[in-house]
């Protein structure tokens, strides 16, 4: 019996072990790369999926960094995933949404913040990048604001897209309504001919 309680105990140990050792090997593969600002704020052709995804590395770093449940962290995921729902509800926004054209707005003018707060000789030398510390300050400054927009902008595109639905419907009924005149006018002129 004793012998039995030794192996279980030695077998949860060794099973905690490589648990203990499959999570760090996640967390070391997880781990979030720093990435370099994006090109092209003053190009209005810039990629714009570009600063979506160095959005979502900058959000990641601050999850890490501050913890999931800081203020403000929700509501730059939420942001991120409005992008995402607007690509799957709105296909033809697949090269440029205007939650991204907000993201990008947003980043940019903090870019332009950032660099003009560095003293002439800086600027080259320190890139702007996704581990930056006032960026993640400014972004959690700005969530609920980009959050609200965001959602503003969805609604807006929602409420456009159930209005020309509405539209083509009545387009629509408008023509079956036509044809089925002129089907009875058909047969009103068969009928005497």
């Amino acid at each position: 019996m004793r012998h039995q309680r030794v192996f279980c105990s030695a077998l949860i140990l060794f099973g905690c072990f490589l648990a203990a050792s499959a999570f760090s090997a996640n967390s070391q593969s997880l781990n979030v790369e720093d990435a370099e600002f994006p090109q092209g704020c003053s190009n209005p052709f810039a990629e714009p999926r570009a600063f979506l995804d160095f959005y979502d590395s900058t959000i990641a770093k601050i999850a890490v960094d501050r913890g999931p449940i800081a203020n403000g962290v929700a509501e730059l995921f939420a942001v991120s995933e409005l992008s995402r729902d607007l690509l799957v509800a709105v296909p033809n926004f697949s090269e440029e949404s205007p939650v991204d054209r907000l993201l990008k707005t947003q980043l940019c003018l903090f870019e332009d913040i950032y660099k003009r707060s560095l003293k002439p000789g800086v600027r080259s030398a320190r890139a702007l990048s996704s581990s930056n510390a006032l960026l993640h300050d400014h972004l959690l400054k700005v969530s609920s604001r980009l959050f609200e927009d965001s959602v503003k902008l969805m609604e807006t595109i929602y409420a456009e897209r159930a209005l020309k639905a509405s539209n083509e419907g009545k387009v629509r009924d408008h023509l079956k309504r036509i044809e089925k005149a002129r089907i009875l006018g058909r047969k009103k002129v068969d009928a005497r001919i």
